[in-house]
């Protein structure tokens, strides 16, 4: 063993030969990375409420901890993630890993907190709060000061140990559109991050003068409208959502909403129990597939790619549109297995379509409009998830799946109530509207191209 050898993979470089961890096509080096951070953490089984003593088992030494608090003066509250949370350190190079505060015990930074509470706020609030630049007047003069914020941000701690599942800590990012879209040829990569899955968050701010209880339901509805957006990384693919609280009746931003039902098949997390786990940024992958496709009806290559990143975000554009997928536990619950697969049904789940960012009311409408033609079409074509272009066979073809050896195949979409204006169809069995709608979608799709100085004069040839 080498010195090297010595020092956890957390702290070394993200070489090949030193600590490399991104590379999904072998996950142990991740895995291990984990178990090396959870050693300093509290276990996974260990469910206690911050700032309460908690013992822990290190070998044959039992050692008394407690989880981290915000000290009296803070005022708190408690939310939990929908699905998963990440925020990235910025510590490695090639990997996506949380910020990490006392104790091992992921952190959510106060500086994020302040940022998120300040995209909430109105002017007013924004300079009340979180202070800025002002003028005042000094002989005679307008000169600039600056306004000490009210509040302070503490951040965010999980309230438990939940989170410490070492089997779902590891996660993949699989980009796959320039293989499924664009090329067929075209080589595809899983990238591996850090995050949290459904962990349970406590917040902490304070403020440094006495405010009464009207200001602290004022400060944390703006809290709450901050979460409602969405907090931390990637929340425009459904990472970061909070599930809904009663504070709270509608989502800041949102566009529409769509009740679905569905049968389908589990993605799988890079581990070795193969964990299913039905992942809620496959319906933004699925949208921004389709959005590529519909764009490369009506323009070239070079300006759908443009213009699909404009809507969906990348490196060089945050992106208008997001998703928010939130449903009821108990009625998404698993279906059967059929060797390392595992299949789901889904009795109701709430798809939602949100603004990213300010718009003007008219611009608001436009976005709308598009974002509901391409979730019509994608669900036209099939669904979202794994091997959405084929029907379920479990639902016309049962004996397939007791042949020896056969896994399943396919999805099964179906839009209900309150939802079913979204039917492309007035009547299930006639089918007579669809070449209406394709028209109006490429004609909406062509607006939305020249409204935002793209050419529709030379569309993509295959």
């Amino acid at each position: 063993m080498t010195d090297s050898d010595r020092v956890p993979l957390m702290f070394r470089a993200q070489i090949k030969s030193r600590g490399k961890i991104q590379y999904a096509g072998n996950p142990e080096h991740a895995e291990e990375w984990v178990a090396q951070w959870l050693t300093g953490c509290p276990l996974p089984e260990q469910k206690v409420k911050s700032d309460r003593p908690v013992a822990l088992r290190r070998g044959v030494q039992t050692t008394e901890v407690s989880l981290p608090g915000f000290g009296r003066k803070a005022q708190t509250k408690e939310y939990e993630i929908s699905w998963r949370f990440v925020t990235n350190s910025g510590q490695d190079e090639s990997i996506i890993r949380p910020v990490i505060g006392s104790k091992g015990m992921p952190f959510y930074p106060g500086s994020s907190m302040k940022g998120a509470f300040r995209r909430a706020c109105s002017e007013e609030q924004k300079l009340k709060y979180c202070g800025g630049e002002i003028e005042v007047v000094e002989d005679g003069k307008k000169e600039p000061r600056t306004k000490p914020a009210e509040l302070v941000f503490h951040g965010g701690y999980p309230v438990d140990t939940a989170w410490a599942d070492k089997t779902r800590l590891v996660d993949v990012v699989h980009e796959q559109s320039a293989r499924q879209v664009k090329d067929s040829n075209a080589g595809s990569s899983a990238n591996i991050q850090i995050s949290l899955y459904k962990p349970k968050y406590k917040f902490g701010i304070s403020s440094k003068r006495e405010l009464k209880a009207k200001d602290w339901q004022e400060i944390w509805q703006i809290w709450e409208v901050a979460l409602s957006q969405g907090i931390g990384s990637r929340v425009s693919a459904g990472y970061g959502q909070v599930t809904k609280f009663k504070q709270l009746s509608k989502i800041e931003n949102e566009l529409f909403s769509v009740h679905l039902y569905a049968d389908g098949i589990y993605s799988q997390l890079l581990n070795t129990e193969k964990t299913p786990e039905f992942r809620p940024n496959m319906f933004k992958a699925a949208l921004r597939g389709h959005t590529l496709r519909l764009l490369a009806g009506v323009t070239n290559a070079a300006t759908a790619e443009e213009m699909t990143e404009i809507l969906w975000g990348s490196f060089n554009h945050i992106g208008k549109l997001g998703i928010r997928f939130t449903c009821d536990r108990s009625d998404l619950t698993t279906r059967e297995r059929y060797g390392s697969l595992s299949t789901y049904n889904l009795e109701e789940g709430v798809l939602s379509l949100v603004a990213i960012g300010k718009h003007d009311p008219k611009q608001l409408e436009q976005l709308k409009s598009l974002a509901k033609k391409i979730v019509q079409f994608t669900l036209l074509l099939g669904g979202f998830g794994k091997s959405w272009r084929r029907v379920d066979h479990s639902g016309f073809y049962p004996e397939y799946l007791r042949q020896r050896g056969k896994l399943p195949i396919g999805c099964y979409w179906e839009i209900i109530n309150p939802s079913e204006k979204f039917y492309v169809t007035a009547n299930r069995q006639d089918l007579s509207n669809i070449s209406q709608f394709l028209q109006n979608t490429c004609a909406e799709i062509t607006r939305w191209v020249a409204s935002n100085g793209g050419s529709t004069g030379d569309r993509v040839q295959n």
